[in-house]
């Protein structure tokens, strides 16, 4: 009876170490799952990122081909004489430019001329008002501008503006 009881524990112990082995091996399977599912998803992540970096240095590059090219006051004051000069910051009237693709709206009159944020200006199609914008950014020789009212239908891409 001492022999049954310990060969029976014997293949207890035998089928319990099968049994940690089959264990052992299952977690070693799956953590080589996992580890290839989570390989699988950084690697999306990093065609993605790749991506965007490529747009990223698209849009670098294309700013970095408009750089330099947006007027300086020193420079242009620098090229013209006093008279010159004197005439532009006189001036009352320029143009309107509508750019809709960008949505900007940009007019040829800025701090040099006195023009102000928050300025309303009168825009004409030839010498017909057609309506009113008001000044968002002033910079040296131009200003960005938004249409005051929806009182006009702006269609055309050029216009007359008067500071008034």
């Amino acid at each position: 009876m001492n022999t049954q009881k310990t060969l029976f524990t014997g293949v207890v112990f035998i089928v319990t170490a099968f049994m940690c082995l089959l264990g052992v091996f299952y977690m070693i399977v799956q953590q080589k799952r996992d580890k290839e599912t989570r390989l699988a998803e950084i690697q999306q992540e990093m065609a993605v990122l790749d991506t965007e970096k490529n747009l990223v240095q698209n849009k670098v590059f294309e700013l970095s081909q408009t750089a330099g090219r947006e007027i300086e006051l020193e420079r242009v004051l620098e090229r013209v004489g006093d008279e010159e000069f004197a005439q532009e910051q006189a001036r009352q009237e320029g143009d309107l430019w509508i750019d809709r693709s960008t949505g900007s709206w940009v007019i040829t009159l800025g701090a040099l001329n006195g023009v102000a944020s928050g300025q309303m200006i009168g825009v004409y199609d030839d010498e017909k008002r057609v309506g009113t914008v008001k000044v968002q950014t002033v910079l040296d020789v131009i200003s960005y501008v938004q249409p005051f009212t929806n009182e006009a239908d702006f269609t055309k891409v050029v216009y007359r503006v008067v500071i008034q």
